[in-house]
Parts: structure tokens; C-alpha cells; sequence
């Protein structure tokens, strides 16, 4: 009776054991992958949001983080990742109720800016992109070596009526992944 008692635990709570500690290690070490996976599981490929079609790359998540006027399309490594100076990146996309609004948030960009070039950001260049059928102009600021993650980016794009504003902030390396990102959100009524 003891030797099919040490059989059924060898054979059954150790495996188990083993399996929910690798779980818990896998999440622990990849969990913003696994976020993004699950996302994309539930949602699919793309997301519709204030008249917008926006894609979702598959090793990125999205968020409102609580606003209704802005989302985020967000790519993270997880703890393994970051250790081998995985790649970041977060673009947001914020619509503008009215001009005023919209010119307050052009005035935030700006002090944001300020602050940026405190932290090393100097601004790169400029570039023009279509975005939902409407011409932005981006300005490029770089920072050659942020918080040892090597360059980085931020890039604010806005319309000439002050109404859609997209951004960008990560791993210098995503940057014509983002401009590719950008450029895919579609109206709703765009074919």
C-alpha cells in the first residue's frame, strides 16, 4: 500500500507542482507578452475606437488607461526580455473634442518637450505622415542613451486643426515601426 502511495505521488503531485511553479515563472518572466497574446485573443488584430480602425501588432497590448480621449498601442518585454535590452515602445493617439481643447493639448506637448530636452532629448528631424486620411507633421526628439536602454525616441504628431495628435515613445529601434503603425490607422468609413 505505501509503494502505490509513493507511485501516485511521484507520478502525480510532483508533475503538477512542477507544471504550476513553471507557469508561475513563465508569466512572472514573459507576462507582458502573455498580456499581449491574450489581448489579441480576445480582440483580434485590430480595434475600433472614436472612429478609428487601429492596428494591433501581435507582440503589442492596448489600453484606454482611463481616458476616453486617448488609447495606447503598448509593446513591453517582460523581465526576461528587458535584461537583453529588449526593445519598448508606446504610441498613444488622442482626439481633441473641440480646437481649444486641442490647443491645450499642443501646449502640453510643448512643456513636455521642454522637460525632454532637460533629459538628454534634442530634436532629430521632422517628417510628414498620413494618418486616417489627414496629413500630421511630426517633430523627432532622440536621446542617445536612455536609462541604459540604449536610444530612444519621442515623437509627437498633430493635424493642422489641433483635433488628432498621435505619439510615440520607446526604443529608437520601433521608430519606422511606429511611423508604419500610424500610418495604418484608417477611418471607420475608409476602404
Amino acid at each position: 500500500m505505501a509503494d502505490r502511495q509513493t507511485r501516485v505521488y511521484r507520478f502525480g503531485i510532483i508533475p503538477v507542482g512542477v507544471l504550476i511553479i513553471a507557469v508561475a515563472v513563465g508569466f512572472t518572466e514573459f507576462r507582458y507578452e502573455s498580456e499581449a497574446l491574450l489581448w489579441h485573443l480576445i480582440h483580434g488584430s485590430t480595434y475600433q475606437w472614436q472612429g478609428l480602425i487601429i492596428p494591433v501588432p501581435l507582440m503589442y497590448d492596448l489600453t484606454t488607461g482611463g481616458s476616453s480621449n486617448s488609447i495606447q498601442v503598448v509593446t513591453r518585454p517582460g523581465r526576461l526580455r528587458a535584461r537583453r535590452k529588449a526593445p519598448f515602445g508606446v504610441m498613444t493617439a488622442i482626439r481633441a473634442q473641440n480646437q481649444a481643447e486641442g490647443s491645450k493639448i499642443e501646449d502640453i506637448d510643448k512643456k513636455i518637450a521642454i522637460g525632454l530636452e532637460k533629459h538628454g532629448f534634442r530634436l532629430t528631424g521632422s517628417r510628414s505622415i498620413e494618418v486616417a486620411g489627414k496629413q500630421m507633421q511630426c517633430q523627432e526628439r532622440l536621446a542617445e542613451n536612455f536609462r541604459s536602454y540604449g536610444s530612444a525616441f519621442v515623437v509627437n504628431c498633430q493635424v493642422e486643426d489641433k483635433l488628432l495628435f498621435v505619439e510615440f515613445y520607446g526604443s529608437a529601434s520601433l521608430l519606422n515601426e511606429f511611423y508604419s503603425l500610424a500610418s495604418a490607422i484608417k477611418g471607420v468609413n475608409a476602404k
